[in-house]
This record gives C-alpha cells, sequence and structure tokens, in this order.
C-alpha cells in the first residue's frame, strides 16, 4: 500500500501533467476576436520547480499567466495546509470540459487552481519527516515502553534522534549512530520530550499536561503521521 509521500508525490506529478498540457494546448493556438489563429498569451513565462522524490529530482512546469502575474501579491492569501492530517481536505482540481472549449478566462482560472494545489501539496511533502535508518514500510503499531529490549525499540530511537529537541544522548549507547533495541532511562525521557512537544495532539485527548513515557497510541499516531505513514 502506497505510504502517505507516495500519495502525495503521485498527486503533484498528475496535476504538473494535466497543468502542462493545459498551456500547451491553449499555447499552440487560439481565436482572437476577429477569428484569427494566433499564438497565446496565456504561455506568457514557465518557470521550473523541483520536488525531491526517493529517486531524485523531478521538474514540474509552472505556467504564469497574465492574471497570475497581476496576482502576484495575493498568493500570500492563499490558505496552506500546515499539518499532514489535512491532506484530505486539499482540492484536487478536475477538467470539466475539453481544453478547447474553454474560454481564456476559464483556463486562467483553473490553472490557478492546479498551481494552489500543487502548492498545498509540496507543503504538505515537505513537513514529511525522513529518517534514515527505519524501514520505508515500516510502521509504529505496538506499545513500547521501558523495560523492553525490541527491533521497534531501535527503530523509536533512531526517530527520536532525528530531532535535535527529542536527542536521547549526544554520546554512547543511544546516541545518533549508536541506537541500540533497550528501552531504557533515556529513551523514557526523550519520548517525554516528544510527548511534550507534540502536547496538542499526544497528551490533550488523554486530559494529560506531562509525558508518560509510554508509547501509546497518540504517541504512536503522532510519530507516523510525521513520518507519512
Amino acid at each position: 500500500m502506497p505510504n502517505k509521500k507516495q500519495i502525495i508525490f503521485t498527486s503533484i506529478v498528475v496535476l504538473a501533467t494535466t497543468l502542462l498540457l493545459i498551456g500547451t494546448a491553449r499555447a499552440q493556438t487560439a481565436v482572437n476576436d476577429n477569428g484569427e489563429s494566433t499564438k497565446s498569451t496565456m504561455a506568457s513565462a514557465t518557470t521550473e520547480a523541483e520536488v525531491i522524490s526517493d529517486g531524485g529530482a523531478v521538474i514540474l512546469p509552472t505556467i504564469i499567466t497574465p492574471i497570475e502575474a497581476a496576482e502576484e501579491e495575493k498568493k500570500e492569501e492563499v490558505p496552506v495546509p500546515v499539518t499532514a492530517e489535512e491532506l484530505a481536505e486539499i482540492t484536487i482540481p478536475t477538467l470539466e470540459k475539453p481544453v478547447a472549449q474553454m474560454t481564456i478566462a476559464e483556463l486562467q482560472a483553473k490553472i490557478a487552481e492546479f498551481l494552489t494545489a500543487i502548492q498545498q501539496l509540496q507543503t504538505l511533502l515537505a513537513q514529511i519527516t525522513e529518517v534514515s535508518g527505519i524501514p520505508a514500510d515500516y510502521k509504529f503499531e505496538k506499545t513500547l515502553k521501558s523495560g523492553q529490549t525490541s527491533n521497534d525499540v531501535k527503530y523509536l530511537q533512531i526517530f527520536l534522534n532525528s530531532d535535535p529537541e527529542t536527542q536521547i544522548a549526544k554520546s554512547g549507547p543511544g546516541s545518533p549512530g549508536n541506537e541500540t533495541t533497550y528501552f531504557g532511562p533515556l529513551t523514557k525521557a526523550a519520548v517525554i520530550k516528544f510527548q511534550e512537544k507534540y502536547a496538542e495532539d499526544i497528551l490533550a485527548p488523554w486530559n494529560l499536561t506531562e509525558g508518560t513515557g509510554l508509547v501509546g497510541k497518540t504517541t504512536r499516531d503522532k510519530i507516523n503521521s510525521l513520518l507519512g505513514r
């Protein structure tokens, strides 16, 4: 099953490809008020935006229309999701009719919709934490606590060490590159820091204000969310 990162990346590629087709089709020929065939001014400029995938860089076409150039200052007003959970709330635009049947104004509006969706998806993609050492298909599903020994604990330590604010140790066992399979006092302390950092998502549902060090449901859910899983 594709993870959240793969879904977001695929959506961006599909939107960018459709956007390029719209711009290309309309840029080739357009009919002016006199019925004459002329080059469309819609594709007045193009830029390229890079999205990094597991396989490398993918160049996304971004078509800048005259209307978009005039409304450049308004772009900051576009609401951009701030958490990966909001993926489901992003509206993915579609073409209600063939490009050839759309007016210049309709195409400009549609292109703006596509660019907004791409921007939102790129924001979500950037928020997904990349952690080397944890298998791509791994998901935290077991409750973890002090005294346990398992590979799940090692993956937990690797994850916690990916953030300086929740790092288990600066050197020695448990430090970055020296993670162990044992859930000891240092791991518990790091878990508490993580829980209190994301208290609203982890502790608030249980009416708690201080971390417990127990990797239960809400803690696992937050870790998996940050990993895009």
